[in-house]
């Protein structure tokens, strides 16, 4: 859904629908990668569950820096939104993931524990390549 980001305007976002439903028509399980703003929209007017069936969410709790190539935890502000942004999604009726970067044994405690609780799927990658 990068393309909605960077170019959010009616056209693409109305496009992006089509192509989706077209795919779920054809009966595919769709899961959207990010697109958050794209997927939100979808949210406000009703049409996410018609046009996929899940979203998975990266880097909520954990970030990864590609100029620095350095893993890190991800800001308050971003979790709290991230967070807001997923329980949208599961009152919708969407299968929630989310994938971590080296959460350490705390954190995927914290991580695991708050899933659990919401009904959401998690994987704690090793490294950014998901292994």
């Amino acid at each position: 859904m990068v393309v909605d980001y960077r170019y959010h305007t009616p056209e693409v976002y109305q496009s992006l629908k089509s192509m989706l439903a077209s795919l779920k028509r054809q009966g595919f399980k769709l899961i959207i990668n990010g697109g958050d703003v794209f997927v939100s929209e979808t949210l406000k007017d009703g049409s996410a569950k018609k046009l996929y069936d899940g979203i998975n969410q990266e880097d909520v709790f954990t970030t990864y820096d590609f100029n620095k190539k350095k893993y890190g935890r991800q800001t308050k502000k971003n979790t709290d939104y991230y967070e807001r942004y997923l329980k949208q999604a599961k009152k919708a009726g969407l299968d929630v993931y989310i994938v971590e970067y080296r959460a350490g044994r705390e954190l995927s405690k914290r991580i695991g524990a708050y899933c659990e609780r919401h009904g959401y799927k998690w994987y704690n990658a090793d490294s950014i390549e998901l292994n």
